[in-house]
């Protein structure tokens, strides 16, 4: 596994830039006649096409947006600062009280409050009588020149962290982060961990693309299975060797490997068909050629998330295998 893999979650507290997602407003359709009369406009509502920021004048210090502005209105401009995904997730919310529990889930709400109650260059002091409810740490956190002061607020469920870069005591950047956000980000990267150990498992540097595709097809799985049964009834009535131990230690190692990878990739298929085997690295669902390097990715899903495992080749020579989320909320390569 590595090293960036192993690290992405520990850049939590890092100063980072909260990127605000500006789209398009509502489209708008066009027809002609033979009177080439004017058409109707017909505006269309779709969760990647929201309305630009409304945000207005900001409530005095001490009252939040997320707090005293109309649902409507509090709605309209948490959209904004979202990403596609979570768009899609607040639109699969059913009433006002889930949409609001969403919105602070994913620290929306936080998120609006800093974009509309903060300015760069703001003195910490001024942060303090806007912010005057959270939660704040006592010691910045050092990253450089730079201090990070944490603000937490209770969403709800667990705590939404809102993080303020200050350089010479003056405001430079903000971003958010949920517990929720960070668990489903921490869960979905240790499957990645476990996914890339099973690699580690099955396959070797050097193999070329005939070799594993010849190597999934034909290793002899049932005929593993059958060597481990013998071998126990073998040996059971009899001493067993440091080195017979270790061969079935290695066999079942294997076959544990092999059996994750076959449960990700082909999760539909029974244990006791072929294909839940035949699947299996063989066919990668996309192939991307970058600087002489060829890279076979597999789809693999993971709750509403997908997980891409990549196969990379030089010269049809196997190198390297990593898993990753899909960019989503974790960063990756």
């Amino acid at each position: 596994m590595t090293t960036t893999t192993r690290n992405r979650l520990g850049s939590m507290v890092a100063p980072l830039a909260t990127a605000l997602v500006l789209l398009a407003g509502p489209a708008s359709g066009c027809g002609s006649s033979d009177k080439h009369e004017p058409a109707e406009t017909e505006e269309v509502n779709r969760p990647a096409q929201v309305a630009a920021l409304d945000f207005g004048d900001p409530p005095p210090p001490g009252e939040l947006p997320s707090k005293v502005w109309p649902r409507e209105q509090y709605y309209r401009n948490a959209l904004t600062l979202m990403d596609n995904v979570e768009r899609l997730g607040y639109f699969e919310q059913t009433n006002d009280y889930l949409r609001d529990l969403y919105l602070r889930e994913i620290g929306a709400d936080a998120r609006l409050d800093l974009h509309v109650m903060l300015e760069p260059g703001m003195e910490l002091e001024e942060i303090r009588r806007r912010f005057p409810d959270e939660e704040w740490s006592r010691e910045p956190i050092r990253y450089g020149f730079s201090e990070v002061y944490v603000l937490k607020r209770f969403n709800g469920r667990g705590y939404t962290h809102m993080l303020l870069t200050m350089l010479n005591d003056e405001l430079q950047n903000f971003s958010t982060y949920s517990d929720q956000q960070w668990q489903r980000d921490e869960a979905i990267l240790a499957e990645c961990s476990r996914l890339e150990r099973a690699l580690d498992r099955v396959l070797e540097r050097g193999m070329s693309a005939s070799g594993l595709r010849n190597f999934v097809r034909t290793w002899p799985v049932q005929a593993a299975r059958m060597h481990l049964l013998l071998s126990d009834r073998q040996f059971a009535m009899s001493r067993e060797t440091p080195r017979t131990k270790l061969r079935r230690e290695e066999f079942h190692s294997r076959l544990a490997a092999w059996d994750i990878l076959a449960d990700a990739v082909n999760p539909e298929a029974s244990r006791d068909e072929v294909e839940y085997y035949e699947r299996e690295l063989r066919d990668p669902d996309n192939i991307r050629t970058d600087i002489g390097r060829e890279y076979w990715r597999y789809d693999v899903r993971f709750g509403d998330r997908t997980i891409h495992i990549y196969l990379e080749w030089d010269e049809a020579v196997l190198v390297d295998w990593y898993a990753e989320p899909m960019p989503d909320t974790v960063e990756v390569r």
